[in-house]
């Protein structure tokens, strides 16, 4: 299954199904103008706060990247990293 979305930081509400703040709208905008591909979009606000530390090592193979930076510079949700993949569609794949 591929997905659109956005990953991002900051202030947020939600009660009741009412959702509202600066990163609900902010992550609505990159789901619909920036994650214009089945991807998850990573908000430079995360690197920005030093929420994701892990760098971007150009010497290892893409699965083993947590995220990866596309065609268009903008960073995105690695699905098929190892580890995430594994944990998410466990146990129909088998360990590596």
């Amino acid at each position: 299954m591929l997905v659109r979305g956005a990953i991002t930081v900051g202030e947020f509400y939600h009660k009741n199904g009412i959702f509202l703040g600066k990163a609900f709208d902010k992550a609505c905008f990159l789901e619909s103008e920036i994650a214009i591909y089945p991807r998850i979009v990573i908000s430079e606000d995360i690197f920005e706060r030093r929420l994701i530390l892990t760098p971007l090592v150009e010497n290892i193979p893409s699965y083993q990247k947590p995220w990866l930076k596309d065609f268009d510079d903008v960073n995105y949700l690695n699905y098929f990293f190892a580890p995430f993949f594994r944990q998410a569609f466990w146990p129909a794949v088998p360990p590596y």
